[in-house]
């Protein structure tokens, strides 16, 4: 699976799949948004929903390393230099 094809994918779809590989590498809030970023074969995928609603807003994905920035003062490297 590509992350151009994964976006062609229905919502649903995305969700399922991104949450079945249960490789969560972070979340964040940003006002009523809720942001949970997974990583799925070869790309990254960004879940985006309303916490109050429990509604999914957005997903996306990208190949881009720009899409982890958000979330690098989240993500602990230091047992990669023991």
């Amino acid at each position: 699976m590509t992350a151009e094809r994964f976006n062609t994918l229905d919502t649903l779809e995305q969700v399922k799949l991104a949450v079945r590989h249960d490789t969560l590498v972070g979340h964040r809030s940003q006002g009523p948004r809720s942001m949970h970023l997974y990583a799925v074969a070869d790309f990254y995928v960004e879940v985006v929903f309303v916490t109050k609603r429990k509604s999914i807003v957005a997903v996306y994905a990208s190949r881009e390393v720009g899409i982890l920035e958000p979330y690098l003062k989240q993500i602990d490297l230091s047992e990669l230099f023991v």
